[in-house]
């Protein structure tokens, strides 16, 4: 995601809840299994993607990586050793 694009998004969402706000309430709700979109990987290379910001290789299936990875200009994620 560019900065322009970066941008967009947060000038929408101005007014509406918080981060911290929408997160609560996805707790609240309990959480809701996912479904696979398209045909089933092949290998399990193929749910790795190379971050083109911090060129870090993350798991598309973690949420929080594919997140942390989304935002303009971070470093690259400490991993637990």
């Amino acid at each position: 995601m560019n900065e322009k694009t970066f941008r967009r998004i947060r000038k929408k969402a101005r007014g509406g809840p918080s981060l911290m706000e929408a997160v609560k309430e996805v707790r609240a709700r309990g959480a809701k299994p996912g479904r696979r979109h398209g045909p089933p990987a092949v290998s399990e290379e193929q749910h790795f993607n190379v971050c083109p910001v911090c060129g870090q290789a993350f798991d598309m299936r973690h949420l929080d990586e594919a997140l942390y990875h989304a935002i303009p200009g971070h470093k690259p994620k400490q991993l637990d050793s």
